[in-house]
């Protein structure tokens, strides 16, 4: 089997070479290359094409370079490594076009499930990040007057923000993922949104789920 080429970008290079032998001893993907500088990003793309990259952002002002490089190449997958835990940092990396969200406290296997996931067409978001310290997503009162969603629906915009897959959410609700995904195209259709992402910021952003503080 294929594993998945990476290239990591992250300028603190003790966690850089920790991140990337912990990758080669667990063998679920190839670093293909490394950079330090996202601004490097663009060229390393052109030389190695890889399917997934692991990235540390540190400054919002590189969230437009995310933004510009998901434009030029729809078929990568983006995976941000942060050390911060924000809700609003979260919803700009979303909006700019990532494909999963981890903290850098993560376990390894988190990283693998994330690359995994992303590549099977769907995105992660490890709960550090959607239960930020209470570990627990709550729903809330619906405030938008454009639509209403049934229970049904609301358990499963919980498990999509909570980085669950269409058969994940069939398992853990005893349904099929045909029924899921119905529900799935409903809710996008409801909301305008296009994709899991764009999903992900208008339910939290109209608190029809809500990260409990």
């Amino acid at each position: 089997m294929t594993k998945p080429k990476i290239i990591i970008v992250e300028n603190n290079k003790d966690f850089r070479t920790g991140l990337k032998s912990l990758i080669e001893i667990y063998e679920f993907a190839e670093v293909i290359a490394e950079t330090d500088n996202v601004q490097n990003l663009s060229e390393l793309l052109q030389i190695y094409q890889p399917e997934v990259v692991l990235i540390d952002i540190n400054q919002i002002s590189e969230i437009d370079i995310i933004r510009l490089i998901n434009e030029q190449y729809s078929d990568l997958k983006i995976i941000a490594i942060s050390s911060f835990s924000n809700d609003d940092y979260f919803y700009k990396l979303i909006d700019a076009g990532v494909n999963g969200y981890i903290l850098k406290k993560s376990d390894i296997y988190d990283i693998e499930k994330a690359i995994n996931c992303v590549l099977n067409g769907d995105n992660f978001y490890s709960n550090e990040i959607i239960n930020i310290s209470k570990e627990k997503i709550v729903e809330n009162n619906v405030i938008s007057t454009e639509f209403e969603l049934s229970k049904n629906e609301l358990e499963i915009l919980e498990l999509i923000c909570g980085g669950k897959n269409i058969d994940e959410i069939a398992i853990v609700l005893n349904s099929t993922s045909e029924k899921i995904q119905k529900s799935y195209k409903n809710i996008l259709s409801y909301s305008n949104c296009k994709n899991t992402a764009s999903l992900v910021i208008y339910a939290l952003k109209n608190k029809y789920i809500q990260l409990k503080i």
